[in-house]
C-alpha cells in the first residue's frame, strides 16, 4: 500500500484510471513474492524507492531487470547484503552460468521458469489437497 502512493496501481482493486501516467504500475502479489514492473522512464526513481520500502520492510529485493546483480536480504540490523555467493559472483551471473545447454543466452525470467517443472508441481500439489483442481506451486 506504501508503494501506491507514488506508483499508482494499473490494475486490480486500487487502480487508477490515468493509464498514460508514467507512475502507473503493474503488481503481481504472490504468497511470497511481490513483482512490480515499472515504466523505463522511471527506472532509476522506483529502483531507489522500491529498495528503501524493500530495507524498511525488512524484505529482500531484486532487480530482475539488471544486467549484474545481486538478491538482496536484509542483516541483522536491517540493511540489506548479497546472498552469500561462490567465487563472489552475483546473483544474476549464478543464474545465467546455471542455464541449461541452449540457453546460455536466454534472460534471467526464461532461465529461472525454464527449471520449473511445472507439470510436478500441479501433480504435487493436487496430491497434497487431495484435489483435481489444477493449482500452481511455485
Amino acid at each position: 500500500m506504501e508503494m501506491i502512493t507514488t506508483f499508482p496501481a494499473m490494475n486490480g482493486p486500487y487502480a487508477i484510471d490515468d493509464l498514460e501516467n508514467d507512475y502507473v504500475t503493474d503488481y503481481c502479489i504472490g504468497r511470497d513474492v511481490i513483482y512490480v514492473a515499472f515504466s523505463w522512464s522511471i527506472a532509476e526513481k522506483a529502483y531507489e524507492i522500491m529498495k528503501h520500502v524493500a530495507e524498511k520492510h525488512k524484505v529482500g529485493f531484486f532487480d530482475a531487470s539488471a544486467n549484474e546483480g545481486n538478491i538482496l536480504f536484509p542483516d541483522n540490523d536491517g540493511n540489506h547484503r548479497p546472498i552469500e555467493t561462490s567465487d563472489n559472483l552475483s546473483s544474476i551471473q549464478q543464474i545465467k552460468n546455471s542455464a541449461s545447454p541452449g540457453q546460455e543466452n536466454k534472460s534471467v525470467k526464461e532461465i529461472l521458469y525454464s527449471k520449473l517443472n511445472l507439470k510436478k508441481a500441479i501433480q504435487q500439489t493436487n496430491k497434497d489437497n487431495n484435489s483435481t483442481t489444477i493449482k500452481r506451486k511455485w
